[in-house]
C-alpha cells in the first residue's frame, strides 16, 4: 500500500522518463544496501542556483564544503525544481510528487496530505528516528510537511523579518545547525535507531546580506556571500558526524529549493519565471560507504527522483524509482 500511494504519480501522470527509468534491463544493479541500515541527512539550501556554484563552474564562489561532498558522492549536472518557490518545491522533494498532484502550488497552501506518504513517514515506517529543522516560517508545521517526523523545529520567534520583499522570518543557518547538532547530542544513548534529519537552510535569500566575514570577502556579490556562509555552517555539520564517526555510514543529500533569477528576463527574484535561473539547482548525493564516489552525472534528474532513490539505497523500500540509480552506475 505505501508502495501504491508513493508512486501513484509515477505510473499515472509522469510519462516517458520515468517509466522507461521502470524498465530498465534487468543488469541494472541497485546499490548494495548495508547490512544495518544507514542515518540519512537532507539538506536543501533554499534559493541556491546552480552556476552560483564552483562545482557548476563558477569562479567567484566558495563552497568547499560542498566541493568535498560531492567528491565523496555523486555530482548531479542537470538536476531541476517543479516550482520556483518553496513550499511547492519542498512538498515535491518530500513526497516524490509533481505539484500537480500534491496541490501545494504556492506558498502559504496547505499540504493536503491524506492520499500521500511522505519520505519522513516512509523512513520511520522502517525503522528510523524522524527530524526536521527549517530556517524559514515559508516551511512552518501548520502548512503540513512535519508529517510523518517525530520532531518539527520551526521555532522562529528571535527570528529576523528584515526582508522589504518577503515577510517570512527566518533563522540564520548557524542557529539551524545549532539545532540539529543539539538534537544529535541528545540522541546519545537514549536510541541506537538510524536517523533520518532534513535540514533546510534559508540562507541565501534576499535581502542578501551574509554575516561576517562573508560579508567584507563577498561585498560585490553578497548573493555568493550567504552561499558560502551556508556552506560553511553545512561543513560544521559534517565536522559533527565525522568526529562522531557517523559521515561514512550517513547517506547525504543536498539541493536547493529552486534559484533566483536576480534580475534576468525582468525578475529581480522568484516565484513567476520558470527559466533555468529559478529551475536549474545543485544536487549532490553521497551514498554510505563511499559508493560511486567522484562520478558526475549528466542527465537530467528532478526533485521528484530524490525521495524514491534515499528509499532505494537505504533499503527503506524494496523497490523504489530506478532513476538516479542507473544514471549513477550508468
Amino acid at each position: 500500500m505505501l508502495r501504491k500511494k508513493f508512486f501513484y504519480l509515477a505510473t499515472v501522470v509522469c510519462g516517458t522518463t520515468l517509466t522507461l527509468a521502470l524498465c530498465l534491463p534487468a543488469c541494472v544493479k541497485s546499490p548494495v544496501i548495508p547490512a544495518k541500515p544507514p542515518n540519512v541527512l537532507l539538506i536543501t539550501m533554499d534559493t541556491t542556483r546552480a552556476d552560483h556554484l564552483p562545482l557548476y563552474g563558477y569562479e567567484i564562489g566558495r563552497t568547499p564544503n560542498l566541493d568535498a561532498l560531492a567528491s565523496d558522492g555523486v555530482l548531479f549536472k542537470e538536476a531541476v525544481s517543479h516550482a520556483p518557490l518553496t513550499l511547492p518545491s519542498h512538498a515535491s522533494i518530500l513526497t516524490g510528487t509533481y505539484p500537480l498532484f500534491h496541490g501545494v502550488r504556492n506558498n502559504g497552501d496547505y499540504f493536503a496530505s491524506d492520499s500521500l506518504n511522505t519520505l519522513a513517514e516512509m523512513m520511520k515506517s522502517a525503522g528510523y528516528d524522524t527530524a526536521a529543522f527549517v530556517g524559514s516560517f515559508v516551511l512552518d508545521s501548520r502548512f503540513g510537511l512535519d508529517q510523518g517526523f517525530d520532531v518539527y523545529e520551526d521555532d522562529m520567534i528571535d527570528g529576523r523579518q528584515k526582508h522589504t520583499m518577503f515577510e517570512f522570518k527566518d533563522i540564520l543557518a548557524e542557529r539551524v545547525v545549532n539545532r540539529v547538532i543539539s538534537w544529535l547530542d541528545g540522541r546519545k544513548g537514549v536510541s541506537d535507531k538510524p536517523f533520518f534529519i532534513w535540514m533546510h537552510l534559508y540562507d541565501p535569500h534576499r535581502e542578501y546580506e551574509p554575516p561576517p566575514p562573508f560579508d567584507d570577502r563577498f561585498a560585490a556579490h553578497p548573493y555568493d556571500g550567504e552561499i558560502a556562509y551556508a556552506d560553511s555552517q553545512i561543513g560544521r555539520l559534517f565536522d559533527r558526524l565525522k568526529k562522531a564517526g557517523q559521515y561514512e555510514k550517513t547517506m547525504i543529500t543536498v539541493t536547493s529549493d529552486h534559484g533566483e533569477s536576480m534580475g534576468e528576463h525582468g525578475e529581480l527574484t522568484h516565484s513567476v519565471f520558470i527559466y533555468n535561473a529559478t529551475t536549474h539547482i545543485p544536487l549532490i548525493m553521497k551514498p554510505p560507504g563511499g559508493k560511486f564516489a567522484g562520478k558526475t552525472v549528466k542527465s537530467m534528474v528532478r526533485h521528484i527522483d530524490i525521495a524514491p532513490t534515499i528509499l532505494n539505497i537505504t533499503g527503506a523500500m524494496k523497490k523504489a524509482d530506478k532513476h538516479l540509480i542507473a544514471d549513477i552506475q550508468g
